[in-house]
């Protein structure tokens, strides 16, 4: 059982440093009186990521890497991302700032969710470690509690920045200005450079899965 959670443990870790949910935590907290919008993003990613592995756990053949559903979310995810990138090769982004700072909380909730749902198909440390869970054939009960506790490490890089921004607000203004200058430069050459690649790999992933010839 050590061994158990010592491995989940370094497999949360190693998941935690997901460039997508952090960078979108660092977005939201640079807008205007963001902390309810912020929250509400890392409630949505915890709660769908726990609800994910719940699913992966009591389910793994049905929901795992070589399974029908993954298959084809991959490629829904790879065909939304190339829709992204169509739609803003030829329309102007707006303001991002201004956008974000139009999120409400139920919304980021949402925005959570979505985030997850986005990255979970190249989730790896988190397929393994639910793979751990099943081989180890703990009781459900514990299998809930140490699916909590990977959970909570995987969030810990949200909460470590609203607690640096609860107790640093007002440091933070310079940093906020970068932030929203930096985007305004550059998000919609990175959403291009990004969401393209992304999802030709995702749709010929999703593909191959299913077995279609192209």
């Amino acid at each position: 059982m050590l061994a158990l959670f010592a491995t989940l443990s370094l497999l949360a870790l190693l998941d935690s440093l997901n460039p997508s949910t952090i960078v979108s935590g660092v977005l939201l907290l640079s807008t205007h009186n963001p902390l309810a919008r912020t929250f509400g993003f890392v409630l949505g990613v915890f709660g769908s990521y726990v609800s994910l592995g719940l699913l992966g756990y009591f389910g793994l053949g049905a929901l795992g890497p070589g399974s029908p559903f993954f298959a084809g979310f991959k490629l829904l995810l790879g065909l939304a991302f190339l829709g992204v990138a169509v739609w803003f090769s030829f329309r102007a982004m707006p303001p991002i700032g201004k956008t974000l700072g139009r999120i409400s909380p139920l919304l980021a909730v949402a925005i959570g969710v979505i985030t997850t749902l986005e990255d979970f198909p190249t989730a790896f440390p988190y397929l393994a470690a639910l793979q751990s869970l099943v081989a180890a054939g703990i009781n459900s009960l514990g299998a809930l509690a140490l699916l909590a506790w990977y959970n909570l490490i995987y969030a810990a890089p949200l909460l470590v920045l609203l607690g640096v921004y609860l107790l640093a607000r007002d440091r933070l203004n310079g940093v906020k200005e970068a932030v929203e200058k930096f985007l305004q430069r550059w998000a919609r050459l990175l959403t291009l450079v990004f969401m393209y690649p992304l999802g030709v790999w995702f749709v010929l992933e999703g593909v191959s899965a299913l077995g279609v010839k192209l």
